[in-house]
């Protein structure tokens, strides 16, 4: 009775597991696309946790294309994509060569916000998860590198350089 209620209020399924920040707390998307981009770099690609952690994503994915932080969907209504979110999720199916058009949804979208974004942080996660994907991203890249920094850094950020470098890098491995 709970599942089906959760699922007709939020649309999604709640007994499908994805991975949680700590212990006790609820799956979301950000640490489930981390475990699975781990799990495939560690060959361990078909373990079940994998195969639920890529049902989770799935399930989770917004219509329109993309992922937030954990839910499509709430009682307000349809919640956007974050940049952040759907660069890992996206890049985590496309390592584990997941294809299907939830995840070619979400490279569009993903595309066009990259396309949008004004932020260092923005371009670099979105610029990175294409690159290590295969992807263009060039023009990203030329827009990404118009915000380093003197001190050749992205906004003072160890965490923003080291992805706007990842992003130009040849090794595309997370």
């Amino acid at each position: 009775e709970d599942v089906a209620h959760i699922e007709k209020i939020l649309k999604i399924n709640p007994t499908i597991t994805g991975w949680p920040w700590q212990v006790g707390d609820a799956a979301w998307i950000f640490p489930t696309a981390l475990a699975l981009l781990a799990l495939k770099a560690t060959a361990r690609a078909d373990h079940t946790r994998v195969r639920e952690g890529v049902q989770f994503l799935l399930d989770r994915a917004i219509v329109t294309g993309g992922w937030n932080i954990g839910n499509p969907f709430m009682v307000t209504g349809e919640l956007p994509a974050t940049i952040i979110n759907t660069s890992l999720a996206a890049l985590s199916l496309a390592r584990l060569n997941i294809s299907t058009e939830q995840v070619e949804r979400a490279w569009t979208w993903l595309n066009q916000a990259v396309g949008a974004a004004k932020t260092s942080a923005e371009l670099a996660w979105g610029a990175w998860a294409m690159r290590a994907a295969g992807r263009d991203n060039v023009g990203f890249i030329t827009r990404l590198n118009l915000l380093q920094r003197a001190d050749a850094s992205w906004d003072s950020n160890p965490l923003t350089t080291a992805l706007a470098l990842l992003a130009q890098s040849s090794n595309t491995t997370p």
